[in-house]
């Protein structure tokens, strides 16, 4: 890869994922602008949080000399189980979703 080459793919990775994760930003923020709201407030931060967890995460992971082929065993070995949390997290996620939309749970 040239330096040209890195700039172009970092820029057009940046603009691909500018709409995904971008949109909770903007939302937040017009909330904030509009009026201060603590649990908008609280959301941004939980958002941020779990945004940048994972990329801390990493950057430890790779600070500490952790190898490739480690991340990919670990990877390939917890599969299952991974899938199996991120499946029940979107269920309870779009229980949720529909509890908020039905007035039974209210966040604010």
């Amino acid at each position: 890869m040239t330096v040209p080459g890195i700039i172009l793919l970092g820029a057009f990775v940046a603009a691909v994922e500018l709409p995904c994760t971008g949109a909770p930003y903007l939302a937040i923020i017009t909330l904030l602008s509009q009026y201060f709201d603590f649990t908008a407030f609280l959301m941004l931060v939980l958002y941020n949080v779990i945004f940048v967890a994972p990329l801390i995460v990493i950057l430890f992971m790779v600070a500490a000399g952790t190898r490739l082929h480690a991340v990919k065993k670990w990877k390939q070995e917890g599969r299952g189980t991974m899938r199996l949390l991120i499946g029940l997290t979107l269920v309870a996620m779009g229980w949720l979703l529909m509890l908020i939309a039905n007035g039974t749970v209210n966040l604010g």
